[in-house]
């Protein structure tokens, strides 16, 4: 793996805006100001040619699948029959680990892949026995977008592994435990319960602890642990704490083995090299593995080396995404500092090295297999990492500082999808950090999106985090919050389907399109004499479904407390170590999983049609009404077009329908603190969909809002697209009467603008509509900023823009790689100006 360029060059043009951004920065004292912001919305690329050429690298991979993880999995599983379930996966962790083929690509200043291969995802058997299966792994070889790479003989080697996890994996135990009409209520789109099938995930790695202790310090704990009770039981858990410890001891020593495996593997490559430059970062690379993540990091690089490491243990354990570093601006800003005043580093090193890490976590990739919901293997560039900056603290401070900005900068420059970047902002946020999230938005690639730390921490605080935690948070994934080392999600466990809902309710809880009985019955629509009788029958088939969706998620969090124990993730949490418990089995001071709405604006316009023209002005009936639903207004576009046009559409700033809104909202929200899962705890709503708003709405039929079947559903908090009509600001006031309050598991807001709105003329306009929605008490926001002309010109041409990036939810992702339904919603999303 030579490197066949010895010099770094940039444009004459991007270095003297490189140089200025820097010099700026560096006479503000890191605080921002305008003359150097600007520059974070530059398009000159990444800083150095090491970074160009990863760049140029992220995007001429092919998506791979590793069989590694299943082959070391399966050995170590073979021999240790018999033992504890959490000793076994953590033998198996360290088995695979010791084993894995190291990658280290030319242009990687950093080591630490979750796979043996650069762009890969690894197989889970475990999870899910669709892994195996050999018909799957055809049909995804020949996906259109984004094929999947996998040889025949690992095909053929996954067929010899597949008998063994036949029976044993978490897929089958929850097929023997799951609710009897589960796969009612999942295929008629009711709910959908099955991400926690893909195991536990979307969580902030506590990389703190790791780069300032090390993992060696957890590793002796856990001995000490270990010996004490063997000599002094405490109580008739003690078996259970000594497993625990001891299988948290091996999984540490896995890692450090791994990163010892990269820094030799660094050496020996590094041996080989002629290109001087080059042989020096492959040896910073050997030495830094050599000491970290076993011990303290001790500049900047190793702080930066030992996040990754961590980061890609926590992904090959758990399989999960959303696997996040939280707040690094305030991780990494101490010994960044310390290299700024020991001359070990300079900000333009700094810049090369965040590029380098950004673009190798953007290549982080994810696979799960569809297979118990009809759907096939899904490929995705991208493990919806996600970065958080800023923020107030305890004190109501804010906490901006220069790294906050330096990351932003060194994320436009990147100009990648991946990872996310989460801005944190407060009545106190700095106007120039305003700006710059202004600009970089401008930027068009999705970042960053916007937290709102007024609304946040008091919810936080109500869901029992003690005040400094709350304060700590950070997000996860999409839009969901944690903090490191104190909670666990998962936090996105699900959706139930909101429309869907209401649908039942004007059949007497049949769905229409297939004739069955899926809700309970709440009377017929031809019966209602007035509206809250309605909304009545819709809060009953809301309760229902959320009992369901309840049922489901507590038969798989079962499993994977039987099945599923996490002993590197519990190594690094708080209450993990202090009470020798797993996070699977109680060892997390905060556990919380999140249930998300979907079809807000659906059911609220729905709702104000039927009031409106049915029980208000005696327009037309609800039986008229009820048949042309059913027959997706074949015959009757009139009576269609009415309800599109004589109704108030959420989005306009219009009382009477924004408190429809609020109210059919705000059931769900409720409905759901009425129930705890498995572990005891109470779960988190929220309201937001990823591609559910696409997959529900094909489940369900014509709508009073005069949306016709099968149509995609809206996305979180965002009014039916087309349906704003009265400009952005009162698009922000209609969504920010809602609850968000109630939405601790976070809303998602998505606005698309035209790139004109971000011309330096326009800029302030566009930051008074982010702030009158965060004073309003919004809860998160974000924007594609992308014409449609461009949309319509990448569908049809994407080999010119494969790095076109459009958010597609809580995330970002490449508007190319999205299937063609997927990409119709953005196109059709209401374009503000």
């Amino acid at each position: 793996m030579t490197s066949t360029i010895s010099t770094r060059k940039k444009s004459d043009e991007s270095r003297v805006g490189e140089t200025r951004f820097i010099r700026a920065l560096a006479e503000s004292g890191g605080n921002g100001n305008t003359s150097h912001i600007k520059y974070i919305a530059s398009e000159s690329g990444p800083s150095t040619e090491i970074n160009r050429r990863r760049r140029e690298a992220f995007f001429n991979t092919q998506f791979s699948i590793c069989i590694e993880r299943a082959r070391y999995y399966t050995q170590s599983f073979r021999e240790t029959e018999g033992e504890p379930q959490i000793l076994r996966l953590a033998k198996a962790f360290r088995h695979y680990l010791e084993n894995v083929t190291v990658v280290l690509n030319e242009n990687d200043l950093f080591a630490g892949y979750a796979g043996g291969k650069m762009l890969c995802s690894e197989v889970f058997p475990e999870l899910c026995s669709s892994y195996l299966d050999e018909d799957a792994w055809q049909e995804a070889s020949n996906f259109n977008i984004n094929p999947v790479s996998i040889s025949d003989d690992e095909i053929a080697e996954l067929k010899e592994i597949a008998p063994y996890w036949r029976g044993k994996a978490l897929q089958d135990y929850y097929n023997h435990m799951k609710p009897h009409n589960d796969d009612l209520v999942h295929q008629r789109g009711l709910i959908f319960a099955y991400n926690m099938l893909a195991g536990i995930g979307h969580v902030i790695v506590d990389i703190d602890r790791g780069i300032k202790y090390g993992l060696g310090s957890i590793r002796d704990e856990a001995v000490r642990n270990v010996q004490r009770l063997q000599h002094s039981p405490e109580d008739a858990l003690t078996p259970k704490k000594i497993s625990f410890y001891k299988a948290v001891s091996i999984a540490i020593e896995g890692l450090i083995a791994h990163a010892q495996r990269c820094a030799r593997y660094a050496e020996n490559l590094a041996a080989k090299e002629e290109d001087g430059r080059r042989r020096a970062e492959l040896l910073r690379i050997r030495d830094a593995c050599l000491h970290v993540p076993e011990r303290q990091a001790r500049n900047f690089f190793e702080a930066i080396q030992c996040s990754l490491l961590m980061l890609v243990a926590n992904q090959m354990e758990s399989c999960e995404i959303s696997i996040c570093p939280g707040r690094m601006d305030q991780i990494l800003y101490p010994i960044y500092r310390k290299g700024l005043e020991d001359r070990s580093l300079s900000r333009t090193g700094a810049v090369e090295l965040l590029e380098n890490f950004l673009i190798r976590i953007g290549q982080s990739s994810w696979l799960y297999s569809g297979r118990q919901q009809g759907s096939l293997f899904y490929p995705r560039r991208g493990n919806l990492v996600t970065i958080t900056l800023s923020g107030k603290d305890v004190n109501g401070r804010d906490t901006t500082n220069e790294l906050t900005y330096l990351i932003m900068h060194a994320h436009a420059n990147t100009g990648l999808g991946h990872p996310s970047l989460a801005v944190r902002l407060h009545k106190n946020s700095p106007p120039e950090l305003l700006e710059a999230c202004a600009r970089l938005i401008g930027r068009g690639k999705g970042q960053p999106g916007i937290m709102n730390d007024e609304v946040m921490i008091p919810a936080l605080m109500r869901l029992g985090f003690e005040e400094m935690d709350a304060h700590e948070y950070a997000d996860i994934g999409c839009i969901e919050m944690g903090s490191a080392g104190t909670s666990i999600g998962p936090s996105s466990i699900g959706f139930v389907n909101l429309a869907k809902c209401l649908e039942l309710a004007l059949h007497n809880g049949r769905c229409p399109i297939f004739g069955d009985q899926v809700g309970p019955q709440t009377g017929k629509a031809a019966d209602f004499e007035t509206y809250d009788q309605l909304l009545s029958a819709y809060a009953r088939q809301v309760r229902f479904a959320v009992t369901q969706f309840n049922q489901s998620i507590s038969a798989i969090e079962m499993g994977h407390s039987l099945l599923r124990p996490l002993p590197f993730l519990s190594s690094i949490t708080d209450d993990g170590m202090r009470s020798g418990l797993d996070l699977t089995d109680g060892g997390s001071k905060y556990y919380f999983a999140g249930i998300e709405g979907i079809g807000v604006a659906d059911v609220a316009d729905s709702l104000a049609a039927v009031k409106k023209l049915v029980f208000d002005e005696r327009k037309l009936t609800m039986t008229e009404l009820v048949e042309a639903l059913k027959n997706n207004f074949a015959s009757g576009e009139r009576l269609r077009q009415m309800l599109l046009n004589a109704a108030p559409k959420f989005g306009n700033d219009d009382d009477s329908v924004d408190e429809i809104a609020r109210e059919s909202c705000s059931v769900f929200l409720k409905e759901v603190k009425n129930h705890r899962d498995y572990w005891g705890s109470v779960y988190n709503p929220g309201i937001w969909s990823i591609e559910l708003a696409m997959i529900l709405g094909s489940a369900v039929g014509a709508l009073p809002s005069g949306r016709y079947a099968f149509e995609s559903l809206t996305e979180g908090v965002a009014p039916s697209r087309g349906c704003d009509r009265r400009g952005p600001t009162a698009t922000v006031k209609s969504v920010a009467k809602l609850d968000h309050h109630l939405m601790e598991n976070g809303s998602i807001f998505n606005m698309k603008f035209n790139p004109d709105t971000f011309k330096d003329e326009n800029i302030g306009k566009f930051i008074d509509i982010m702030k009158t929605y965060l004073a309003l008490g919004g809860f998160q926001m974000q924007f594609t900023v992308v014409n449609k002309q461009t949309l319509l010109d990448a569908r049809e041409h994407p080999e010119k823009y494969r790095d076109l990036v459009v958010r597609v939810a809580g995330y970002s992702a490449y508007f190319v790689e999205q299937s063609p339904r997927v990409q119709e919603h953005i196109i059709e999303r209401t374009e503000h100006c």
